[in-house]
């Protein structure tokens, strides 16, 4: 039997769920889009201001 120097990787293969579909009215389905391009937006900014070394350094200093 062989060892590796580095472990394997593990992967879960999960099965996928075949629910039904929901029909949502329009009155609904535009608050719930309107909502999703929100928290994109607020996923997108955090993600950029991690890149440009976010504004905590101060107090990571401290």
């Amino acid at each position: 039997m062989t060892r590796h120097a580095k472990p394997l990787d593990f992967q879960l293969n999960l099965q996928l769920v075949d629910a039904p579909k929901t029909v949502i009215p329009d009155s609904k389905q535009r608050e719930r889009s309107l909502a999703l391009v929100e928290l994109l937006i607020g996923a997108a900014q955090a993600s950029n201001r991690q890149e440009e070394g976010g504004g905590d350094e101060l107090e990571a200093n401290r």
